[in-house]
């Protein structure tokens, strides 16, 4: 178990990840609602689009098999784990909400802001 203090730090920061997400996204709307057109070009969106699948399932991965390795972690392990799988699910949002501000389709943003929530169940922050 973590202890009040780390677990608040960790609170905190996920909190800060989800914000900036979210803001993210708050931009891509208002910038998508109003121009039509896309700014890169097909062939690279669908590049990206070919990305976020490669990240976004070896960061569904990874985040299992920090699940499975946290309990024999130390302390400062945890955190790091904690981090480092909340951080990669930020990623993943991130270039969904690129993938939207670029080129319009807020699909893979959404996705990533589910896989985002999921990294929340997986990794929990339990309370005392």
């Amino acid at each position: 178990m973590l202890p009040h203090a780390v677990r608040l730090q960790l609170l905190v920061a996920r909190t800060a990840m989800l914000a900036g997400v979210l803001a993210l996204g708050a931009a891509a709307w208002f910038t998508r609602r109003s121009n039509a057109d896309t700014i890169l070009p097909s062939e690279t969106l669908q590049a990206l689009t070919y990305v976020f699948y490669g990240i976004g399932t070896m960061t569904l991965v990874g985040l299992i098999l920090l699940r499975t390795r946290l309990s024999r972690a130390s302390t400062d392990q945890q955190r790091a784990m904690y981090l480092g799988g909340y951080a990669a699910a930020k990623v993943v949002a991130v270039l969904g909400g690129a993938i939207w501000f670029t080129g319009g389709d807020r699909t893979w943003y959404i996705i990533g802001l589910v896989l985002m929530a999921v990294s929340f169940q997986i990794l929990p922050l339990r309370r005392e």
